[in-house]
């Protein structure tokens, strides 16, 4: 898993141990009962309910967890009585293989894992378009996603969508910010800032934003940036280069000083990600964007109307959500009754 997608040996050993968890876990499950027997007001009916495979499943899974997600998916899928077809990531498929050749010495039948490998554009359609396969469960792009629910809903399939997100976390001016800054640094920089809910925005309480900037930038220069194969590494590469910065619209850069080797543009075609901490100069437009890579996005404010808005709260003056795709948001407060709807959106609540 490290040589191929790069990740660091403890998040790659982390990751095993969470596919053998979730493998116990549904093995437990196939001893679970099959249906259930409801009382009828007629002595000569009776009412059950059973649980029938859907048949076929296809599984699409993403580059970033190779193991634990496809995992997840297809465990369940299996013991549950359905037959599955896996297409992973393209940028994984050793790992993907790996996974497959394990499962099959355990003594699957023949045919009911088969591992299909290649670009998703040529191979999703023909795997989400056939109507043989009864159900698709795909985590990834939020517009991909959408392009597989038309398409298998269109005939009658049944999709299972896990996408992306942008996540704030909220720091409340009597917040321990130490624990603060220690948790955000962690969820921005661990996997390289590679998954959907890794903490992308810190919007921090202007009374504390110097101080609570100043640590998760302390923090954030104490990684070490290298190879995910060194036992040292806290921040490995990201999978594929990327020109984030400039995509971005990144004003004013607080890089990594004790990283090795030429500026950032060099650090990007290495896949490194050198600038880890950015003040934002189009805000609108990195906050309506998935963002895959380790960085944070710091902004100030003064109210928690205002706090709301900036995490995408459809607070009625607001307007169109900026980002509906929540998936790990955080509060940091030493007072709970501060995160509750009431207190955060005094104006009202409207459902997202």
């Amino acid at each position: 898993m490290t040589r191929e997608e790069g990740k660091t040996l403890r998040e790659a050993r982390g990751e095993t141990a969470r596919g053998v968890a979730i493998l116990r876990y549904y093995a437990g499950e196939g001893a679970q009962p099959v249906g259930e027997v409801y009382p009828s007001a007629n002595t000569r009916t009776l009412l059950y309910t059973l649980h029938v495979p859907l048949g076929v499943v296809g599984v699409i899974t993403p580059w970033n967890f190779p193991v634990a997600i496809p995992l997840w998916k297809i465990a369940p899928a299996l013991v549950y009585g359905n037959t599955v077809v896996f297409k992973p990531a393209e940028l994984t498929p050793l790992t993907a293989t790996k996974i497959v050749q394990i499962l099959e010495e355990t003594g699957l039948p023949g045919g009911v894992l088969n591992l299909v490998v290649g670009y998703g554009a040529e191979v999703g359609p023909t795997l989400t378009g056939d109507p043989r396969v009864t159900g698709v469960s795909f985590t990834g792009s939020n517009r991909v996603g959408r392009e597989i629910q038309r398409a298998v809903e269109e005939r009658g399939g049944k999709a299972q969508l896990e996408l992306g997100g942008k996540n704030p976390v909220v720091v409340l001016a009597d917040a321990d910010l130490d624990q603060a800054a220690a948790l955000t640094v962690q969820g921005a920089m661990m996997s390289a800032g590679q998954k959907c809910t890794a903490t992308s925005r810190a919007i921090v309480e202007r009374a504390v934003l110097e101080p609570f900037t100043r640590k998760v930038v302390e923090r954030v220069e104490a990684l070490v940036v290298g190879d995910g194969a060194n036992e040292a590494t806290n921040v490995s590469p990201v999978l594929a280069p990327v020109a984030i910065l400039t995509a971005q619209g990144a004003s004013t850069v607080q890089g990594l000083p004790n990283m090795s080797g030429p500026g950032p543009a060099q650090a990007a075609q290495r896949n490194y990600l050198q600038s880890l901490h950015a003040e934002m100069a189009d805000k609108g437009v990195y906050v309506g964007m998935l963002y895959i890579g380790a960085l944070i996005e710091n902004s100030a404010f003064h109210t928690q109307i205002e706090e709301a808005k900036a995490a995408g709260a459809p607070i009625r003056d607001w307007g169109p959500t900026v980002n509906p795709a929540h998936l790990a948001d955080l509060l940091w407060t030493m007072h709970c009754t501060k995160g509750q709807p009431e207190a955060i959106y005094p104006e009202g609540i409207v459902d997202r």
